[in-house]
């Protein structure tokens, strides 16, 4: 089978994001002189930068306190706009290749901030990443995400030229800057013509992305499902336009219309579409642009209702935590105690401490074993405190063990068990959507796993 896939350019929209992009650069101008940058490499960190702030708006992060703003770390952004820029964020000793200043003056311009009120991030791979409270940000910037899709990729084909020559500041590998980029799933598909123009093979399913590389990976949904999944998300807009809040309306809003425009491409391509992923030097999988992995679940659950299967990783990272410590000899009563019995002793402390079950989960736990202790939350009951020292202990004795490396160690392990689980479900052909530690697939698990999972009929 032979497919012929459409992505469309609107030039006018184009246009419009190099205005932006140039107002925007006009308003950092002085700074950027002081710091001795060059017009076009601080434009490139702009885009980065927009980049940057849209997929925080699309994954919708949260501030830990107060649920109505958002916490943006300078670590994240130095990371993505490193990564934009085409440079590997850290050196060999750990430490930012950018100097940082350039993305505080964008920071500082772009976000409007509380700049009296700082904390660090419970979701953070170091100590040190703080963050303020963001609660708007400036209206260029709002324009900016909008047109997200036009910056910096050559318009909306930035899929296409992807695909077919490779696009410089995307990748920091320079594979990606001087060619095609692998592209794998149905092997159904032998070939994909771009436009009308490139034809690229489907690679079979065995194959791996590799580090530090941008592929995709081409796939089907149900086209009959479109249809409805197009008036669901207007069922969601008007849900929105309610939120009184109006950084989480704006940007509630504007994932909604990613996710449209998503949907809009799905139905010109006859339920074809091609989701791009980069693997970083952990092993991790991120989505390039709007991909299915940044879908809100009752969309995903409309478009493949009833023909697929989401299967996730049970108590990912804690198990991971739990199992790599006795890989070395190293077991904790408290947790042992709670990974055998975790539905039970999750309902009798949410009862006793009037807890939200979730705060539990996340807040706490979770939270711990990302290497920061919510002791306001985990001080509520003594049995939850046990636990939440439990997995600090043990992150502990891995630390000194594995150095900095941990971290990185955790994400491997965790990307292995969901490579184990596609795999187990019929490889990349019945693959439909990536996520850290679970998968939508088109097939149930052939065989046992070594871990535990969740399965949900879509």
């Amino acid at each position: 089978m032979h497919l012929n896939f459409t992505f469309t350019q609107n030039e006018v929209k184009q246009l419009e994001a190099e205005r932006i992009i140039n107002e925007m650069y006009s308003l950092v101008m002085p700074k950027a002189k002081e710091l001795s940058m060059s017009e076009a490499n601080t434009k490139l960190y702009i885009q980065g930068f927009v980049k940057a702030i849209a997929l925080t708006v699309s994954i919708d992060h949260q501030h830990i306190v107060n649920k109505d703003t958002w916490a943006i770390s300078n670590e994240y952004i130095y990371t993505y706009i490193s990564r934009f820029i085409g440079k590997d964020p850290k050196n060999a000793k750990g430490k930012y290749t950018t100097n940082g200043r350039m993305e505080n003056v964008l920071m500082n311009t772009f976000l409007m901030r509380d700049n009296h009120y700082n904390f660090i991030s419970p979701n953070s791979i170091t100590s040190s990443a703080s963050c303020k409270q963001t609660y708007d940000l400036h209206p260029l910037l709002w324009e900016a995400i909008r047109l997200e899709n036009f910056i910096g990729y050559d318009g909306q084909n930035w899929k296409a030229t992807l695909l077919t020559e490779g696009i410089k500041g995307i990748s920091y590998n320079k594979k990606a800057d001087k060619g095609s980029i692998p592209l794998y799933g149905l092997t159904s598909v032998k070939q994909v013509c771009i436009n009308g123009g490139n034809i690229l093979d489907v690679q079979r399913s065995e194959n791996r992305g590799t580090n530090n590389a941008i592929y995709g990976v081409l796939q089907k949904a149900p086209t009959k499902w479109i249809g409805r999944a197009l008036k669901k998300l207007d069922t969601l807009t008007r849900a929105a336009e309610k939120l009184k809040t109006p950084l989480k309306r704006k940007g509630r809003l504007l994932h909604i219309d990613r996710m449209r425009e998503y949907c809009n491409e799905l139905y010109r391509n006859e339920g074809f579409y091609i989701d791009f992923y980069r693997k970083t030097s952990c092993g991790r999988y991120f989505s390039v642009g709007m991909t299915l992995q940044n879908f809100s679940s009752s969309i995903l659950k409309t478009l493949f209702r009833g023909e697929a299967y989401e299967i996730d990783q049970s108590t990912s990272h804690p198990t991971i935590i739990r199992d790599l410590a006795a890989d070395f000899g190293i077991f904790n009563s408290d947790v042992n105690e709670y990974m055998a019995n975790k539905d039970e002793i999750i309902n009798e402390i949410a009862i006793e401490a009037k807890m939200r079950k979730n705060t539990i989960k996340t807040r706490c736990i979770l939270s711990t074993c990302y290497g920061h202790i919510n002791k306001y939350h985990a001080k509520r009951h003594p049995k939850l405190w046990k636990i939440v020292q439990g997995f600090n202990s043990l992150l502990a004795d891995l630390k000194n063990l594995l150095g900095e490396e941990v971290y990185n160690t955790i994400y491997r392990e965790e990307v292995s068990r969901t490579e184990e689980m596609v795999d187990a479900c019929g490889g990349w052909d019945n693959l439909l959507c990536w996520r850290h530690d679970g998968v939508i697939m088109k097939e149930l698990p052939n065989k046992k796993l070594k871990f535990n999972v969740k399965i949900n009929t879509l």
